[in-house]
């Protein structure tokens, strides 16, 4: 693929969260791309207003892989490459360790900690 073709002819779809989001730079950082630069971009200020970009067909756009995996099971998505970028970024559960964490509220918890671990090999 020519990337420098690549980035000239696509619109490159993104969320807007400063530094808590991946941006088209640091994915083209990360591919040891430096010089590219997406010539069209759109942002977004959420993430659903970014996915139904890429369902309308508006461009191409950075999202995260589980979040998609039915659209891409349907066809509604597909993936422009076989790249990923991997964060040390993560999502974090906290309880509360005393009596005003309800029974309901720990076996959710609980329930999340065992999805996470049993699909994902998420240590806990």
């Amino acid at each position: 693929m020519d990337l420098r073709r690549f980035t000239q002819d696509l619109v490159f779809l993104s969320v807007d969260a400063g530094d808590r989001w991946y941006s088209w730079d640091v994915f083209f950082k990360n591919l040891g791309a430096l010089e590219q630069r997406p010539r069209r971009k759109v942002e977004f200020n959420s993430y659903s207003l970014l996915v139904n970009s890429m369902l309308a067909g508006h461009g191409v756009g950075l999202a995260w892989e589980g979040l998609l995996d039915t659209y891409f099971d349907t066809g509604a998505l597909v993936r422009l490459s076989d790249v990923q970028l991997t964060t040390n970024r993560g999502y974090y559960l906290f309880l509360r360790d005393d009596r005003k964490t309800s029974a309901k509220v720990r076996k959710v918890g609980e329930w999340i900690l065992s999805a996470a671990t049993a699909e994902h090999g998420i240590a806990v």
